[in-house]
């Protein structure tokens, strides 16, 4: 598990924008990639701008932090870039931050 490097805004369903991504924000709706390992109704997406990370709908603050401590037990210490990028994202909630990888 990773962060994209490619905006995950879907333009309609199933097309996404997927141009290169400056924003990180918290999502209401767990990308395809993930709705197998009970990520709930929360996620971590890229995007390519400012609009479509504020168009996202966003989890509350308490299913983001639920998802977070699954991730960290998913990832364990093989992804502390994805789990700072969530750390980050929950600090700035309910705010996009830059993308950094």
């Amino acid at each position: 598990m990773q962060l994209s490097k490619n905006c995950d805004y879907q333009i309609e369903p199933g097309i996404f924008c997927d141009k290169p991504a400056d924003w990180l924000a918290l999502s209401g709706n767990a990308p395809e990639l993930w709705a197998d390992q009970g990520a709930g109704n929360a996620s971590l997406a890229s995007f390519c701008s400012y609009v479509h990370a504020k168009a996202e709908p966003r989890p509350n603050l308490a299913a983001a932090k639920r998802v977070h401590a699954e991730v960290a037990d998913m990832v364990g210490s093989y992804g502390p870039e994805l789990l700072d990028a969530w750390q980050r994202a929950i600090d700035a909630y309910p705010r996009p931050v830059p993308y950094t990888a």
